[in-house]
C-alpha cells in the first residue's frame, strides 16, 4: 500500500553482485527506449543497494507490482526475440536516439562476458555481423583483415555475402572468441571462386562476368598465378552473343602445350593486328572486359610469360620437316624418305587448325573472311615473320640437305581448299586465277606488290606468277582474257619486241600520279575530237544532199572551205564552209578565215546546231536548221590583220570582238570565233539562198 518500504532484498539483480556490475547494468537499460520508468535513481555513490532503496522510497510502491526482473540472461534473451531485425538504424526503432547499436551491443556481450553469462552470447542471437545482422555466435567466423574488395565482389551474388558470415569487428569484446573460425582473404577467394564455378556451370550471367572480371584484376594486382588456374574466365563469345556459348568457361592453367593456350584480350592487341581479330576463334580469345579491368601492359606480358594467355598470333616450336609439300624451298626426288635429322624452328599461326574453329576452316566459310585472311597474310604476317620466307637448310635422313621453309603456315596456302566459290558450296585452292576472283573488286590490286618483295617472295612460295595473277585480276572471262593477249601483241609489235619504252612508262607511272590524268585527259579530248570529227562529216554529207535537192552542183573543195556550188547557166560559183555546232559559237581556222576574207564576195558560212536530244541528225533536222552567213569574210577583215602578224606580234594583238566575230587562242594556235548572234540574228535559211545568190 502507500508508504510501503521495498526491501533491498525483494528486487534481486543476480548478475550484478557489484555495484559496478549493477551500475554498468544500468546504464545499458537506461538506453533502452522506454525502460527508463521501470529502473531505480542511479546514485553511484550511494552504491546499488542504496539506489535501489532510495528509488523504493520515493516511488512508494511494491515491488510485486514490477511484474519483470531486469537480470542478465533475461536482458540476453529479450535482445535475441525483440530485435531480430536489429541494423545499425536500430537506434530509431529499440534505443534512444543518438545511441549506436553496435557500441551498445558491444557494452552488452562485454557485461554478460565480464558477469560470467558466456552461455547467454553463445546461446542467444545477439552477435552483429558486417552485414547488420544479429545471430548466434558460433554461427560466426572472425574477420583476419579480409580485403573489402573481396567482400564488395561477394556482395553481387545473395548466397556468397560473406558479410553475413562475418562477425562486426568493432564488437571488440569477442576478440578473443574464435567463433567459427578464423577467416582471411584466401579463405574467401577460394569460398567465391567454388560459387562462381559452379553459378558459371549452370548459369553464366552478368554477376559471373563481373565477379570473374574483378576478381582477376585482384588476383593478377598480387600475381597470385597458382590461384589463378582455378579462376573461370569468359571468352570474347561470352561477350558479342547473347546467348550461352558451348565451349563453356575458359580456365588459364599454364598448359605446356602453347597451342592450346587463350589468346588475350582482342583490346591489348598491337594496333595492326586487331582489325584481323575476326579470323580467330572467339571462343579462345578473353572477352575485353579483363583488359578493361586490367589495363596494365606490364601484367599481361608477365600472364604470357607464365604461360598463361598468348598475346600475339605467330607461333614459335621445333618440329621435324616430314614431306615434299614442307620441303618446298626444294626440289625433292620422287623416291626415298625425306625428313629432316632433327627438329628444326618453325613458326605458325595460332589456331590455324583445329577444327571448325581453325582459321583456314572459317576461311573457307565467307568469301569476306577469306579476303581478310588474304589481307592478314600480305599486310600483317609477312612483314611480322619475315624469317619464315627465308629458304633454310637442313640434313636430311637422306644423307643430303635439303631447303625448306621455316614458315609452317606457307604449305597450307596453295595446299587448302580455302578460297570460296562464289555461289557454291565449294572452295578451291589458291592459284592465280582463284585468287584473283577473290581479290577482284576489293583494294588489294597487283600494284599492292610494288616495292613489297616479301609479298612477291610469298607467291613464289605458293607458286603463284605476279604475271599470272595480274593477268588474271585483269580479265575475269576468257574473252577479256583474249583481248589482253592480242594487247600485249600489239605492244610487242610496235615495239619490235623492245619492251624498255613501256618499262619506262610504267616506272614513270608509278612515280608520277599526275601521269596517267593527264593521259586520261588528253585521251578523252582525243575522243571529243574524234566524236566532234565524225559529227561534221556527217553533217557535211546531210548539207550537200540538201544543196543538191535545191538544184545546185556541189563540188568538194576541203583547203579553206568545204564545197563548191554553182547553178546552171548562171556562170557563177560561191564557196561554202560547213560548221556543226552543240554551243553557241563555231570556230573556224586561219585558213579557213583568210580563204572568207580573199573570197568575201562569193564566200558563205553555213552553221548547222545540233539539238543535244538528238545526237545523230537526220535530213530534214539539218535542212530545217542550217543558217547561211554571206558576209562572213567582210566581218573578219581586221582579224585576219592580225592572223597574219600574230606569230610576230603577239603581244600587241587585241582581242576585242568585232561584229560578232573574235579572234582567240588555245595552245598557242590562233582561230576565229563567231558569235551565235551571227547566224541567228542575220543568217538565212536554204530556201532563200538561190534568191540571195541570184
Amino acid at each position: 500500500g502507500a508508504g510501503e518500504i521495498i526491501s533491498p532484498n525483494v528486487l534481486k539483480l543476480p548478475f550484478a553482485d557489484t555495484d559496478e556490475g549493477a551500475l554498468t547494468l544500468w546504464d545499458l537499460m537506461a538506453d533502452w527506449k522506454g525502460r527508463e520508468k521501470v529502473l531505480p535513481r542511479r546514485d553511484e555513490a550511494a552504491g546499488w543497494r542504496d539506489a535501489v532503496k532510495s528509488w523504493a522510497e520515493i516511488t512508494m510502491r511494491s515491488a510485486s507490482s514490477y511484474r519483470e526482473t531486469v537480470d542478465g540472461d533475461k536482458l540476453a534473451k529479450f535482445v535475441h526475440n525483440a530485435s531480430r531485425a536489429l541494423t545499425h538504424h536500430v537506434s530509431r526503432i529499440r534505443l534512444k536516439e543518438g545511441v549506436d547499436p553496435i557500441d551498445w551491443l558491444n557494452k552488452l556481450i562485454g557485461f554478460l562476458i565480464d558477469s560470467g553469462s558466456r552461455d547467454s552470447v553463445l546461446r542467444y542471437k545477439i552477435v552483429p555481423s558486417q552485414s547488420g545482422s544479429l545471430h548466434k555466435l558460433p554461427r560466426f567466423r572472425r574477420d583476419a583483415g579480409i580485403d573489402e574488395e573481396l567482400k564488395d565482389i561477394a556482395d553481387l551474388a545473395r548466397e556468397w555475402r560473406v558479410r553475413t558470415k562475418l562477425r562486426d569487428t568493432r564488437v571488440v569484446a569477442l576478440k578473443n572468441e574464435i567463433g567459427a573460425g578464423d577467416w582471411d582473404d584466401a579463405g574467401v577467394v577460394a569460398f567465391l571462386i567454388r560459387n562462381l564455378n559452379a553459378r558459371a556451370v549452370k548459369n553464366p550471367d552478368e554477376i559471373c562476368f563481373e565477379a570473374s572480371k574483378r576478381l582477376f584484376a585482384w588476383i593478377a594486382a598480387r600475381q597470385d598465378w597458382d590461384t589463378l588456374r582455378s579462376l573461370p574466365m569468359f571468352s570474347a563469345e561470352y561477350e558479342s552473343a547473347n546467348r550461352r556459348p558451348s565451349g563453356g568457361a575458359l580456365k588459364l592453367d599454364n598448359s605446356p602445350n602453347q597451342r592450346d593456350l587463350p589468346l588475350a584480350p582482342v583490346a591489348s592487341w598491337e594496333e595492326g593486328l586487331k582489325p584481323y581479330s575476326e579470323l580467330f576463334p572467339m571462343r579462345h580469345t578473353l572477352a575485353d572486359f579483363y583488359f578493361e579491368a586490367v589495363p596494365d601492359k606490364e601484367t599481361w606480358d608477365s600472364l604470357a610469360r607464365e604461360g598463361f594467355v598468348r598475346k600475339g598470333v605467330i607461333v614459335k616450336y621445333e618440329a621435324t620437316i616430314d614431306d615434299g609439300k614442307r620441303f618446298r624451298a626444294d626440289d625433292l626426288p620422287e623416291d626415298g624418305d625425306h625428313r629432316t635429322a632433327e627438329r628444326v624452328p618453325v613458326t605458325d599461326i595460332a589456331f590455324r587448325t583445329g577444327g571448325d574453329i581453325g582459321i583456314m576452316a572459317r576461311a573457307r566459310q565467307s568469301r569476306s573472311r577469306a579476303t581478310l585472311f588474304w589481307h592478314f597474310v600480305m599486310d600483317w604476317l609477312i612483314s611480322k615473320d619475315p624469317d619464315g620466307l627465308e629458304v633454310k637448310q637442313a640434313s636430311c635422313v637422306c644423307g643430303e640437305e635439303h631447303g625448306y621453309y621455316p614458315a609452317e603456315w606457307i604449305a597450307p596456302l596453295y595446299d587448302n581448299k580455302w578460297i570460296p566459290i562464289e555461289g557454291k558450296r565449294s572452295a578451291r585452292k589458291a592459284d592465280a586465277e582463284s585468287l584473283a576472283g577473290l581479290l577482284r573488286g576489293g583494294k588489294w590490286t597487283p600494284a599492292s606488290l610494288d616495292d613489297n618483295p616479301a609479298a612477291v617472295k610469298l607467291l613464289e612460295a605458293i607458286g603463284v606468277t605476279r604475271f599470272d595473277l595480274t593477268r588474271s585480276f585483269m580479265a575475269a572471262t576468257d574473252e577479256e582474257r583474249a583481248e589482253q593477249e592480242n594487247v600485249f601483241t600489239r605492244i610487242l609489235a610496235s615495239r619490235g619486241g623492245d619492251l624498255k619504252p613501256v618499262s619506262e612508262f610504267v616506272e614513270d607511272l608509278k612515280h608520277d600520279s599526275g601521269l596517267l590524268e593527264h593521259l586520261a585527259k588528253r585521251r578523252e579530248n582525243m575522243r571529243i575530237v574524234r566524236g566532234n570529227q565524225l559529227l561534221g562529216a556527217q553533217v557535211e554529207e546531210l548539207v550537200r544532199l540538201n544543196l543538191e535537192s535545191e538544184g545546185f552542183t556541189v563540188e568538194v573543195t576541203g583547203t579553206g572551205s568545204d564545197f563548191q556550188i554553182s547553178l546552171e547557166r548562171a556562170g557563177e560559183t560561191w564557196l561554202i564552209e560547213v560548221k556543226a555546232t552543240r554551243d553557241r559559237r563555231v570556230r573556224m581556222t586561219d585558213t579557213q578565215a583568210k580563204t572568207a576574207v580573199k573570197e568575201r564576195g562569193r564566200f558563205l558560212l553555213c552553221v548547222v546546231p545540233i539539238d543535244d536530244e538528238k545526237p545523230d541528225p537526220e535530213l530534214e533536222d539539218v535542212r530545217a536548221s542550217m543558217r547561211f552567213v554571206s558576209d562572213i569574210g567582210a566581218r573578219l577583215g581586221e582579224l585576219c590583220q592580225d592572223l597574219d602578224s600574230f606569230e610576230k606580234y603577239r603581244k600587241d594583238i587585241t582581242f576585242d570582238d568585232t561584229g560578232g566575230v573574235q579572234l582567240e587562242v588555245e595552245s598557242g594556235e590562233a582561230r576565229v570565233r563567231v558569235a551565235n548572234s551571227v547566224w541567228e540574228n542575220e543568217g538565212f535559211p536554204l530556201d532563200d539562198l538561190r534568191g540571195k545568190l541570184t
